[in-house]
């Protein structure tokens, strides 16, 4: 936890994030953020 705390007051510089995005393109990521059977155990709110 006080590493996950500590994580909030760095600020990443211009340089770090084009290396970032470098390192994982936004369409690099595909598909859906849980399976059907994980779907099902969700709270839909419906």
């Amino acid at each position: 936890m006080t590493d996950a705390l500590a994580a909030e007051a760095l600020t990443p510089s211009a340089d770090d994030l084009a290396r970032i995005e470098a390192a994982i393109p936004p369409d690099a990521v595909a598909g859906t953020r849980y399976d059907d059977m994980q779907m099902a155990h969700l709270d839909s709110g419906h």
